[in-house]
């Protein structure tokens, strides 16, 4: 069993995770944070760390964790980005393959309550499901459910009035 390598595992790895960590969180100084607690947390568990098969899928989830601890601390989102369309609700980005579109889309998001904006975020970026955002941002599942439906709503208000 050879011992871990933490200099090589950091070089190897953190372009990586600081793409990840974007991708989850759309901001470079929160990405920042995120890679660098992540990576310390491994350089504070060096010792007893396992040997990792799977590099890629182990950062992952610890930013993903570190991510989402942060979200639960703040208990808001102040920050957003759109990767990924409505899944079951409104449209899809697919729709909207034109710059000007997903633009238009993106400043239609930014316009919702702050409420709809932070459920609407957690859907369609992070993929949660409808019972994650409730325990995540402490809400009842009819009110998150309300919640879609409305940022659905505007959101098609919004997208017909500027057509």
């Amino acid at each position: 069993m050879k011992a871990f390598d933490y200099k090589a595992a950091y070089a190897t790895y953190l372009t990586f995770a600081h793409n990840v960590a974007f991708r989850l969180c759309g901001d470079q100084e929160l990405t920042k944070d995120l890679v660098q607690e992540v990576f310390s947390r491994i350089w504070e568990r060096r010792e007893c760390m396992p040997m990792v098969e799977n590099w890629k899928s182990y950062l992952f989830v610890l930013i993903r964790n570190e991510y989402m601890t942060l979200l639960r601390r703040k208990k808001r989102i102040s920050f957003f980005t759109v990767e990924q369309g409505f899944q079951g609700y409104a449209c899809t980005l697919e729709d909207y393959e034109d710059r000007e579109r997903r633009l238009l889309l993106r400043q239609a998001i930014r316009r919702l309550p702050e409420r709809q904006r932070m459920v609407v975020t957690l859907r369609c970026i992070h993929n949660y499901k409808t019972r994650e955002i409730a325990e995540t941002l402490g809400l009842a599942l009819p009110t998150v459910k309300c919640h879609l439906q409305q940022a659905t709503l505007n959101l098609k208000a919004y997208l017909a009035e500027a057509a």
